[in-house]
C-alpha cells in the first residue's frame, strides 16, 4: 500500500491513496490559481476526474469552509460529508454520531465529539484513517467519560487502524496537560501504525513538543510531525 499524507494546516489533511482522495476539516475555499495539495491547498480543477470525499467534523469555521462545499458540488466525483449538521448543496451528506455508512467502497463511522459534531474513522480497501475532528480531552487532566467513550466506540469498530489525526493543543497553539493525556489514551486504545499531531495551525512546533512527550510516556506508535502548510509524507507498507 503507497498513499500520501498532505498536511493541509491546523486540522486539515489530505489522503491520496492509488484509487481514492480523502480531505478532512479544510477550512479555505478553493485554490483558484496554480497551487495544490503539494503547496498545502486544495485546487477543485486539479482534482476534477478523480474520486474525492470531503470531510468536515463540524461546522466552525477553522475546519469548514462553506465557499469550498459550494464549489464541491459542481464536481460529480466529488462528495462532501459534514459531521452533524446540513449543508444546502448537492452531493452532501450529514452523518450524526455513531452512525456507520457504506458509500462505494468506503465504510465511514462516525462517534460524537467533546466540542461540535463528529469524528471520522474511513476504511477503503486502501487505508484505514481516523480524524478525529475537535474531539479532545478539552476540559480534565482526567480522561473525560465523553471522551473516553466515544474513543471506545471506535476502537470496537475496527482493529488496524493505518494513521490517526489528533489534536494535541488549543486553537492558538497552547498545550495542556489534559489534552496530552487525551491523546495518549486514544493512541493506546486505536493503536494505529502512525500518528498525526494536528490543531495547531501556524504553531507547529507543538506537534514535535507532543511527540517528545509521548516517547518519554513510553508509546511506541510513530508519531510524524508536519513542520508547516504544505509537508507530505508517504506511507509505505513497512510503516503499517
Amino acid at each position: 500500500m503507497n498513499a500520501v499524507i498532505h498536511y493541509l494546516s491546523h486540522s486539515g489533511w489530505a489522503v491520496k491513496t492509488a484509487n481514492a482522495i480523502f480531505i478532512f476539516d479544510y477550512y479555505m475555499p478553493d485554490a483558484q490559481d496554480d497551487r495544490d495539495l503539494e503547496d498545502g491547498v486544495v485546487n477543485l480543477h486539479k482534482l476534477k476526474d478523480q474520486r474525492v470525499y470531503f470531510f468536515s467534523s463540524h461546522s466552525h469555521n477553522d475546519h469548514y469552509s462553506k465557499q469550498l462545499n459550494e464549489a464541491v458540488a459542481r464536481y460529480p466525483d466529488m462528495t462532501f460529508i459534514t459531521g452533524a449538521f446540513k449543508a444546502p448543496f448537492a452531493a452532501n451528506i450529514v452523518m450524526q454520531p455513531r452512525q456507520t455508512l457504506t458509500l462505494d467502497d468506503l465504510t465511514i463511522t462516525t462517534g460524537a465529539s467533546t466540542d461540535e459534531g463528529v469524528c471520522f474513522l474511513v476504511c477503503s480497501p486502501d487505508i484505514c484513517l481516523f480524524h478525529a475532528g475537535d474531539h479532545a480531552n478539552w476540559d480534565s487532566d482526567a480522561v473525560m467519560p465523553s471522551y473516553r467513550s466515544e474513543i471506545d466506540f471506535i476502537a470496537e469498530q475496527r482493529r488496524g487502524i493505518d494513521a490517526a489525526f489528533l489534536p494535541v493543543c488549543y486553537f492558538g497553539g497552547e498545550k495542556a496537560r489534559q489534552l496530552t493525556q487525551g491523546a495518549f489514551y486514544a493512541i493506546q486504545k486505536l493503536n494505529p501504525s502512525l500518528v498525526f499531531p494536528m490543531h495547531g495551525g501556524f504553531h507547529e512546533s507543538v506537534y514535535q513538543e507532543f511527540a517528545v512527550e509521548a516517547k518519554a510516556a513510553g508509546i511506541p506508535n510513530r508519531i510524524i510531525c508536519m513542520e508547516q502548510e504544505g509537508g507530505r509524507y508517504t506511507i509505505h507498507d513497512d510503516d503499517l
